[in-house]
């Protein structure tokens, strides 16, 4: 009894950090025809399969027409990251494959090498960029911020005592005016909606794709998770959509204004453990 016990317990535990859970959120943009995007995050050197073969083949079978990457593919302790780029660069072969880093990819101190292999595999890698994709649907618009030397709204509240300019309304303002549906793509999912008014979110885009917060580790009894990076204990964004004033958006939904969709992520980093929370693919449909 306690052995099958103790054997159910770790089927659970190698279930929860190493077997693939795809969702399917909806959001209606009001479009002629539905967009499939393969929304992926943290991986942090992971391996699902030899190679991420595991990873590749359930992108292909998924079909998408488009793959966004929100940073924190490769960990900052990976020495071996080609291996874990090379992972990235095979997703070329099933969509265009766009991508952002995280504080990762900085951190690792590798990024001056990291980002030239990729771009020569393939990827398109956005770092304070502005893209516009043609699909088989249509123009699809993209703007990837890289915001590790960013500072939040409450920050520059705080230290300069009113309101400050926003260091990217250049590139939001750029991004409205470009066609089809209007994707941020940004590793930080509390930079959308801020106190004091600040925040993505007070720009014109259609969605936001964040990732960073691994989806709160611990999701049984925290239905948001216990903890995630940025946002400390108990936080809001660490699954799933979200409307710009920080409520849950139903999948299906039109939402007024911007959303946001947070990815929990594949891999683990600074915590080696998920409760509740199994690896995610993320294969959205705008419509």
């Amino acid at each position: 009894m306690a052995a099958a016990l103790v054997g159910s317990a770790a089927f659970y535990f190698y279930c929860q950090n190493h077997c693939l859970q795809v969702s399917r959120p909806v959001l209606d943009l009001g479009l002629d025809a539905p967009l499939r995007v393969l929304h992926l995050s943290d991986l942090h050197s992971a391996s699902f399969g030899r190679g991420g073969r595991a990873l590749y083949q359930m992108a292909v079978q998924l079909e998408p027409q488009l793959i966004c990457i929100t940073g924190d593919w490769i960990d900052a302790k990976d020495s071996a990251w080609r291996r874990t780029a090379d992972a990235l660069i095979q997703l070329t072969a099933v969509a265009p494959v766009v991508f952002v880093p995280g504080n990762h990819e900085h951190r690792s101190g590798r990024w001056p090498q990291i980002r030239p292999y990729l771009e020569r595999g393939g990827v398109q890698v956005l770092c304070d960029d502005l893209l516009t994709l043609h699909t088989a649907v249509g123009p699809v618009s993209l703007l990837g911020l890289d915001e590790r030397r960013g500072v939040t709204y409450g920050q520059y509240l705080s230290r300069r005592g009113g309101p400050a300019p926003d260091p990217y309304s250049q590139l939001f303002a750029a991004l409205a005016q470009r066609p089809g549906p209007r994707l941020l793509l940004t590793h930080y999912p509390e930079q959308f909606c801020q106190k004091g008014g600040g925040g993505h979110s007070r720009h014109s885009f259609s969605l936001q794709l964040s990732g960073h917060a691994h989806g709160g580790q611990i999701r049984f009894p925290f239905p948001q998770g216990l903890i995630a990076p940025g946002q400390g204990l108990f936080p809001r964004y660490t699954a799933g959509l979200f409307t710009c004033r920080g409520q849950r958006l139903p999948s299906g939904s039109r939402p007024h204004g911007p959303a946001l969709l947070v990815s929990r992520g594949l891999g683990n980093s600074f915590f080696p453990l998920r409760v509740q929370n199994r690896p995610e693919v993320i294969l959205l449909t705008l419509r």
